[in-house]
């Protein structure tokens, strides 16, 4: 917005918020990150190339769930849009 682009932030902040509330009301929490045709579950994405299996911190990361980020993202979104 802040270089003329309204129509397009507005766009991007609705698709964002509605993709972290499909897959809140499916799933619970607040994923680090999204696939962006909302086809694939947050939790089931490859993080730093490896794809997760049975939730195993010793062997590899995993999509953080109630991720900060994306929780303080979030409210800064909703408050935008409805304030």
């Amino acid at each position: 917005k802040e270089y003329g682009y309204h129509e397009i932030a507005d766009e991007l902040v609705k698709k964002t918020l509605a993709g972290i509330q499909k897959w809140h009301r499916r799933i619970g929490g607040l994923y680090e990150f999204y696939d962006p045709t909302g086809k694939v579950p947050p939790p089931q994405l490859p993080r730093k190339n490896v794809i997760q299996k049975k939730p195993d911190w010793r062997n590899h990361l995993h999509s953080v769930c109630d991720f900060g980020w994306t929780a303080a993202l979030t409210i800064a979104m909703l408050q935008e849009t409805y304030c």
